[in-house]
């Protein structure tokens, strides 16, 4: 889910810029810590701002190391080690750090949203929803949680949970509804509970909003297919292919 990383991440180089630009962290760069040790502000630059994952571990690593750190501090460094190892593919040190992170920060509510989508490609959806009910706790006007907690419960089986859910993020989405991403995850709940026709209302609501997913394509051809459409079907399956040779 790439566009769920880069927001986070976003709000992640956001809140690092503060606490750089105004010594957020225990100890001043470059003065003696309380343990002895210098604390180098290069290390954290490394580790919040957009260098290679790796320098970022690296950075984040020493300034661990280094600095006798507030459970603040180290959760945030921890949570960004993460996110670096996860840009590295190294999903189970990314989930021991957010674990970290989460346990001296409960609050930290981006950790628990990178975690909760770590755990749904676990397929780990009751850890999922968990997390993502605690980052609903937290920011409860805002869309996009609900969607991937209905997400999480209809990959766990329980598609009218989902529905519920899913009409809690209309809600907040107002006048402009669901996205067309997120029409296309509601349409694939109506149609495992064989509910073809509003899975097929939501596809086309999606075409409208953009006509460039064939995924969309695909899924509303596999839908009319289901319900005897054959001709229908066809179609859309060509227009899919036409979009995505």
């Amino acid at each position: 889910m790439p566009w769920m990383r880069n927001a986070v991440h976003a709000a992640t180089l956001l809140l690092a810029a503060l606490l750089v630009s105004i010594g957020a962290f225990s100890a001043r760069a470059d003065e003696p810590a309380a343990n002895g040790t210098a604390v180098h502000r290069s290390d954290v630059q490394e580790c919040l701002f957009p260098v290679t994952p790796e320098r970022r571990v690296k950075g984040c690593s020493a300034a661990l190391e280094e600095q006798r750190l507030s459970s603040a501090d180290a959760a945030f460094l921890r949570y960004d080690r993460g996110l670096a190892e996860l840009d590295m593919r190294a999903v189970d040190a990314a989930g021991a750090d957010l674990d970290a992170a989460l346990g001296l920060r409960p609050e930290l509510w981006p950790a628990r949203w990178v975690r909760a989508d770590l755990r749904l490609g676990r397929r780990d959806y009751a850890g999922a929803a968990d997390d993502w009910s605690e980052v609903i706790r937290q920011l409860p006007e805002m869309e996009q949680p609900y969607v991937w907690r209905a997400i999480a419960y209809d990959d766990a089986g329980r598609g009218q949970e989902a529905l519920a859910e899913f009409d809690v993020a209309a809600l907040r989405a107002g006048a402009q509804g669901l996205s067309a991403e997120d029409l296309e995850e509601r349409a694939a709940t109506f149609e495992g509970l064989h509910r073809y026709d509003r899975a097929m209302a939501d596809l086309s609501e999606a075409i409208r909003k953009d006509d460039h997913s064939f995924q969309a394509y695909a899924a509303r051809g596999r839908v009319a297919f289901l319900t005897g459409n054959d001709d229908a079907a066809l179609a859309d399956f060509r227009k899919a292919a036409d979009l995505h040779p």
